[in-house]
């Protein structure tokens, strides 16, 4: 049904020509306009005049950003999202291809156009829009600064907020955030979880293990003489999940111990086994890290026992009395975003 706005009283005389407001321009069809993304309707208590409504209720589900390649991250719609984002109180289209902007040089850095990403860098990453098109904006300051907006028309939108100045800025909506690597490219494989998405977050998981014996013999933890880690991403608030596996062996009877730890060699909850001559114990545990502030951080496996004591890696060879292959001694991490 077409919607039609005239006034409701229809002028009989014939226009003049002469007037500048006659029966003509009276009489006709006039333009009802409103915003993409809305329908009329009316939210505020009693009876008043007609509102914009968002079309998809409070607002839409916007895309995912995602890795594509060490130079390229793209943020667009998703089979489960939805195909707008909200900027200052306006919805803008999300393009299949994904927004502007999102590669590692000639991008929009802290608002300026033309910029390079650092080496080992941060960002937290806002959708703006330049020239009426929708754009990243990649920021290095400490990741956390940003919060629900409280502009009027914008309400609860994630968006840029300097905690130094306690300035909001509207015109940056939180898309997700990134860690680029040594080369200043980005990257996100099994060991590094460094693409995470604000919108349409996923379990993302990562692990890495042990490729040579991680031998301890003292009673304090450590590292393995080969440190292997899982490097991450988290936002605030986030539970971290985590699990550790080991498979040990020695050559007396001793205490055997693993855990992780976070950041540094100080254990969190840890597995212990008590192996004869040549034993193999198998070690799992899980549970979920609180508390880790936003941004980057590693995990490691830690070990320890009172003698010499080995962890197995990949080759079954290291536990000679097992009688085939044992679980590889590895850390696994999930993550969200």
């Amino acid at each position: 049904m077409v919607v039609s706005l005239k006034h409701s009283t229809v002028v009989a005389v014939p226009d003049d020509g002469t007037s500048p407001v006659g029966s003509d321009e009276w009489n006709a069809e006039h333009n009802l306009t409103l915003d993409s993304g809305f329908v009329l309707g009316r939210q505020s208590a009693g009876n008043g005049p007609v509102e914009q409504i968002a079309a998809f209720g409070d607002r839409p589900a916007a895309g995912q950003l995602t890795y594509l390649s060490p130079t390229a991250l793209k943020f667009a719609p998703t089979g489960y999202s939805g195909r707008l984002i909200q900027i200052n109180g306006v919805l803008y289209p999300i393009p299949v291809g994904g927004i502007a902007g999102l590669g590692n040089t000639g991008v929009y850095l802290d608002n300026v156009a033309n910029q390079n990403l650092a080496a080992n860098t941060v960002y937290t990453i806002y959708a703006i829009v330049v020239a009426g098109v929708v754009t990243a904006n990649f920021r290095d300051d400490a990741p956390g600064n940003h919060r629900p907006s409280q502009t009027v028309g914008n309400e609860s939108v994630e968006v840029l907020y300097q905690t130094s100045t306690s300035t909001e800025y509207p015109t940056n909506t939180l898309i997700g955030m990134c860690r680029t690597n040594a080369s200043a490219q980005f990257q996100d494989d099994k060991s590094n979880k460094f693409v995470l998405s604000w919108f349409n977050r996923r379990r993302r998981t990562g692990s890495n293990y042990a490729t040579a014996n991680p031998n301890t013999g003292t009673g304090t933890y450590a590292e393995s003489p080969t440190p292997y880690r899982v490097n991450f991403l988290c936002w605030a608030g986030d539970e971290v999940e985590w699990e550790i596996h080991a498979a040990t062996y020695s050559g007396s009877a001793v205490w055997t111990y693993t855990a992780i730890g976070f950041d540094g060699i100080n254990a969190e909850v840890t597995a212990q086994a008590f192996g004869t001559y040549y034993y193999a114990d198998l070690l799992s545990i899980r549970d979920v890290k609180v508390g880790l502030t936003e941004g980057f951080h590693y995990a490691c496996q830690l070990f320890a026992g009172n003698t010499t004591v080995y962890f197995a890696n990949t080759a079954p060879s290291n536990v000679p009395s097992a009688g085939g292959n044992v679980p590889s001694t590895h850390l696994v991490i999930t993550v969200n975003g």
